[in-house]
């Protein structure tokens, strides 16, 4: 059975991935002459933390952007790309990407599904980032004050859950959060990203009972069970991709009809 649209089968995970992401190998999409086909990517060079200091990266035409601090610290969205978020640290900016299948989410500023997130991609956008807008304090408000936890500005921090994680503001003070349903937060990547991608994070949630020695789809769309010897084993799928029961596969989110269920409480 063929893989849904945008969609190619992955050799390696043995079930469809985004096509943009897969090597192209024996056993993946070919083009009709037999070449393989993917986006062009140009080679820039990018100056990051000091001067000496090269990297060398690979980004699509047109996708260059150079940006600007608004502020010494912080946390921003990509003026132009819902994939990819700008870590400001000493005037400094460095773009980091979420997970594929993931958008950043400038309210909550971590990593989330595209539904909860609320961006689409701008690719004709300037590449100013959006300039926080200063709190006035009412009289006789009470100065925040800053949390134990907090060593740092505008960064996060994991709770004891580890589908959660506290946001420590410009004034130190901590916010808790919980990343969305189907995802756990990473504390090497300070973002929320898929279960698989963190597996020292165990959500321990009952499977449901295993009847047929087959697969069957989870209580979250980008996962599902697949019956061995009579126990279910959940699985991932790849990249934000939902399981599509009828195709037995790995599919685009917009062509399975599953809607993910959110979780981003504020305590």
């Amino acid at each position: 059975m063929p893989c849904g649209k945008g969609t190619i089968w992955d050799q390696r995970l043995l079930t469809c991935n985004h096509e943009d992401i897969t090597p192209c190998v024996t056993g993946n999409y070919e083009d009709s002459d037999g070449s393989c086909t993917f986006p062009t990517f140009t080679t820039t060079t990018t100056t990051t933390r000091s001067p000496g200091t090269v990297s060398t990266t690979t980004t699509p035409s047109g996708h260059v952007c150079d940006v600007t601090c608004p502020t010494p610290v912080g946390l921003f969205p990509h003026p132009r790309e819902c994939t990819e978020w700008v870590h400001c640290d000493h005037n400094i900016p460095y773009v980091k990407d979420c997970p594929a299948g993931l958008h950043f989410n400038a309210q909550l500023k971590v990593c989330d599904w595209p539904a909860s997130a609320g961006c689409t991609s701008r690719l004709d956008h300037n590449c100013d980032l959006p300039t926080p807008i200063p709190t006035i304090p009412e009289p006789n408000a009470t100065v925040p004050t800053p949390s134990p936890l907090c060593d740092c500005e505008c960064c996060h921090k994991p709770a004891e859950d580890c589908t959660a994680y506290y946001y420590c503001d410009e004034h130190q003070s901590q916010s808790y959060h919980e990343c969305s349903d189907g995802l756990v937060f990473h504390p090497d990547l300070s973002t929320c990203v898929y279960a698989n991608m963190y597996p020292e994070c165990v959500v321990t949630e009952p499977p449901p009972p295993c009847l047929c020695n087959c697969f069957y789809p989870s209580e979250i769309c980008t996962s599902l069970y697949h019956c061995d010897g009579g126990t279910p084993v959940m699985l991932d799928c790849p990249g934000g991709l939902y399981w599509n029961q009828d195709m037995k596969s790995c599919d685009l989110p917009e062509l399975v009809n599953c809607t993910m269920p959110v979780r981003h409480h504020l305590h």
